[in-house]
């Protein structure tokens, strides 16, 4: 299980400073996953809806260990007061 506050930012803090063909990324993170020996399963949790991008779907897509399910943090916010 792969979760945190900010899941979907791994790799930006290993990315600064350089040009964009080098940058990491969590879909980077499931294909190294996805060739490592063994019988596992991986689960992303914790990923806001903003966070999820076409990179990392067509990752999960294309690693069969990544389980093809996400958790993702919603919410609503609204500014008017509710009634009560």
């Amino acid at each position: 299980m792969l979760t945190g506050v900010h899941l979907g930012h791994y790799g930006v803090d290993l990315s600064k400073g350089r040009p964009r063909a080098e940058w990491t990324r969590l879909w980077h993170l499931l294909e190294r996953l996805g060739r490592l020996p063994g019988d596992f399963r991986v689960r992303l949790s914790s990923l806001e809806a903003a966070e999820v991008r076409d990179d990392l779907v067509r990752a999960m897509a294309d690693q069969p260990r990544v389980c093809p399910h996400l958790h993702l943090c919603l919410q609503s916010g609204s500014d008017r007061s509710s009634p009560g």
